[in-house]
C-alpha cells in the first residue's frame, strides 16, 4: 500500500528524520518524545512543538500510505490514527519506517484488543481488510453481533482450518482469525469464490423444531449450537425459532454439534448430534 510517489528513503529527508533513532537503543530518556526512553524525538504528534519539518515519523508513514489505514483503507488523513510497529518494540521491533504502519483507531485496537489505554473499540473495525491492504495487516476480525455470526462465523472458522498465517502473524490477536494474508485478501475480494476454491461446502440442512408440552410450536425460542472445529475455538451459532417453531441452520457435514434450547424460563434442553449430508430435523419439547 503505497499511494505516494515518495519512497521510504525520500521520507527520511522530506521529514528530516534521523536514522540514528531507527533503533530504540539509541533513544534515551533525554531524547524521547514521550519521556519513556523508547520513542524518538522525531516520532511526531498532532502538536506543533516538534523540531522536524512536517511532524515526524507518524505523519511520514501516513503520507506514504496516501492517508489511508493500512488495514481497512479508511481515510486517516482527516481523522485520528495510530502509528503501529509491525514487529512490536518488546519483540525487537525498530522505529525504522519499514517497521511502521498507520492505522485507524479501531484497526489498531484489533491488534491490541486487551490494551486498555488505547482509544476506540476493535469491534468497530471492518470484518475484512481492504483488498488493497498491506499484507502484513491483512487480518479478519471475528464476528461479534448475531447477524455477522450467522453470515460469516462457520465459513471463517473453516477457512482458518485450511489457512496458514505468514507475514501477517504479528497482526493476529484474540480478536482475529488465524487466516493467512492471501486468504484474508481473497475473502475481502470474493468471499464465496474463496469458499468454493477451498472446497468448503455447507451441505447439511439442520433444523431444530421446538414445541411446548401442549404440542404447540414455540416462536422465539433460542437455539444455540456449538459446532466442532479443528480451529482453536469451536463455532458457536445462535438463532431463534420462527413462527413455525423452526430454527434453521446450514452447516458442514460430519461435524459434532452440541445444542442448547431455551425460551424464557423454559428449558434448557441440551442434546448432542452429528451433521450429515441429508437434511435433518431434531424435535425438542420444552416442558412448562
Amino acid at each position: 500500500m503505497n499511494h505516494t510517489n515518495l519512497t521510504l528513503r525520500d521520507l527520511y529527508d522530506t521529514y528530516n528524520l534521523n536514522r540514528r533513532y531507527n533503533h530504540p537503543d539509541n533513544v534515551t530518556f533525554s531524547h524521547s518524545y514521550f519521556g519513556d526512553g523508547r520513542y524518538p524525538p522525531d516520532w511526531g504528534e498532532k502538536r506543533t512543538d516538534i523540531s522536524t519539518t512536517h511532524g515526524g515519523r507518524r505523519e511520514a508513514i501516513r503520507e506514504y500510505q496516501g492517508g489511508l489505514c493500512a488495514r481497512c483503507g479508511t481515510d486517516i488523513l482527516n481523522s485520528e490514527f495510530n502509528c503501529h510497529h509491525y514487529l512490536f518494540l518488546d519483540q525487537g521491533g525498530k522505529h525504522d519506517l519499514n517497521n511502521l504502519l498507520a492505522l485507524c483507531l479501531p484497526c489498531h485496537r484489533l491488534i491490541h484488543p486487551n490494551v486498555d489505554d488505547l482509544d476506540s473499540n476493535w469491534r468497530e473495525a471492518p470484518i475484512f481488510p481492504s483488498i488493497d491492504a498491506d499484507p502484513r495487516m491483512a487480518t479478519v476480525r471475528k464476528p461479534v453481533v448475531t447477524s455477522e455470526r450467522r453470515q460469516y462465523l462457520p465459513s471463517l472458522s473453516l477457512i482458518a482450518e485450511k489457512s496458514t498465517p505468514a507475514e501477517n502473524t504479528p497482526a493476529l490477536s484474540t480478536a482475529t482469525f488465524e487466516i493467512g494474508p492471501g486468504d484474508a485478501l481473497a475473502a475481502a475480494e470474493d468471499f464465496e469464490r474463496l469458499l468454493d476454491e477451498m472446497g468448503i461446502h455447507f451441505d447439511s440442512e439442520y433444523t431444530v423444531h421446538v414445541t411446548s408440552s401442549a404440542d404447540l410450536s414455540l416462536y422465539d425460542a433460542t437455539v444455540e449450537l456449538t459446532v466442532s472445529s479443528q480451529y482453536r475455538t469451536n463455532i458457536i451459532l445462535e438463532t431463534t425459532t420462527d413462527r413455525s417453531g423452526n430454527a434453521q441452520f446450514e452447516l458442514p457435514a460430519g461435524r459434532e454439534i452440541k445444542a442448547t434450547v431455551t425460551k424464557g424460563r423454559l428449558g434448557p434442553v441440551k442434546f448432542v448430534d452429528t451433521t450429515t449430508t441429508e437434511p435433518r430435523t431434531r424435535e425438542i419439547t420444552l416442558q412448562d
